[in-house]
């Protein structure tokens, strides 16, 4: 085999091992608020409704949760940053790996920076 046939071999390979880790263009976690930033719960609410709300909610129970962890709920801006289940950063990388919302849904990735910017800046009201 060729170096150049290698080399082209092992690029393909590396694109295909970054893309299955998930995540696409975004970053893999909390970062400094950009300066400047003006996301709050105003823009990054409405995301984690549409994306969480359905099973992490405090109107939820049981198997109304289907399966989401007690404790974790997006319902308000002190709930979706302060949780007692669980981190900004351990929501953001749930988001991040693909594995919230679960199933073959993801969050679209322009939405998906809003909430990273919101987490990242301590979750402004």
């Amino acid at each position: 085999m060729s170096t150049r046939s290698l080399c082209l071999l092992l690029s393909i390979l590396l694109v295909t091992l970054v893309s299955a880790c998930g995540g696409g263009g975004l970053p893999n976690a909390l970062t400094e608020c950009p300066d400047g930033s003006t996301v709050t719960w105003a823009q990054a609410g409405p995301l984690l409704e549409a994306q969480c709300t359905s099973c992490h909610s405090v109107d939820k129970t049981g198997a109304q949760r289907s399966g989401a962890k007690e404790a974790v709920d997006y319902d308000d801006a002190d709930l979706a940053f302060n949780s007692a289940g669980t981190t900004a950063e351990g929501s953001w990388y749930r988001i991040y790996d693909g594995t919230m919302p679960p199933g073959d849904d993801t969050v679209p990735e322009a939405d998906a920076l809003i909430i990273h910017e919101w987490f990242s800046c301590g979750g402004p009201q």
